[in-house]
């Protein structure tokens, strides 16, 4: 079956295997940005059973174990979990251009949009509503973070080389320091998990990885 194909039928391509703990995160960090436990949020972008599901198996429980981590640490500190989501498309216009790209993409069926169950959202959790890459676009995410009072966004998930990475430069837009916690994502290859890495830090973002920013935070308390 080509790409196109899986796409059609709301099937990705298989993702590789790669060891995403091989690479040293911290060292494409440019900006020098420490992130404070009053002024984040944390973003759980599109961890969803459609996008969780591709993943190789060892790489879907890694990544699960690492945003369950996380996600406990920063309830425990008081810092707001966001979760963004795609929707499904019920019809070829609800798509809209993405279709000429990824198909229809997922089912409107709960074994699609469902956030894994290992990470699922809790009472106290946000959830935002999208329908295109950035977890910004024509969201309340904007507002949502705002409301709380917060400017700085650590950022999780799946893609890192597509939602993470715009997400994080529709932040910066917004005067949002983003934070790409780059072992906390996944990409469709290594090479386009760095390439996305080395780019945010570039321009828009700061790096870390999981633990180092989860030691940041503790020693705050």
């Amino acid at each position: 079956m080509t790409d196109q194909a899986r796409r059609t039928y709301g099937q990705l391509p298989p993702i590789p295997e790669y060891d995403v703990d091989a690479i040293a995160w911290r060292s494409l960090d440019r900006v020098g940005w420490v992130p404070h436990v009053s002024r984040c949020a944390l973003l759980v972008h599109d961890m969803q059973l459609f996008y969780v599901d591709s993943l190789p198996n060892a790489a879907s429980e890694r990544l699960l174990r690492i945003l369950r981590h996380l996600i406990e640490k920063a309830r425990a500190l008081g810092i707001p979990v966001i979760y963004s989501v795609a929707a499904p498309s019920r019809t070829v216009e609800d798509r809209g251009l993405l279709r000429d790209f990824h198909g229809m993409g997922m089912r409107d069926d709960p074994a699609h949009y469902d956030v894994h169950s290992a990470i699922a959202p809790l009472v106290g959790d946000f959830i935002v509503n999208k329908r295109i890459y950035s977890a910004f676009y024509e969201t309340g995410l904007d507002s949502l973070m705002r409301n709380l009072d917060r400017n700085e966004l650590l950022i999780t998930g799946i893609y890192a080389d597509i939602g993470c990475q715009l997400t994080a430069f529709d932040a910066f837009k917004r005067g949002i320091k983003p934070f790409y916690i780059a072992d906390a994502m996944v990409a469709y290859t290594e090479s386009q998990h760095i390439a996305s890495a080395e780019y945010v830090a570039r321009l828009c973002a700061a790096i870390y990885t999981a633990n180092g920013v989860m030691d940041v935070l503790s020693r705050q308390q």
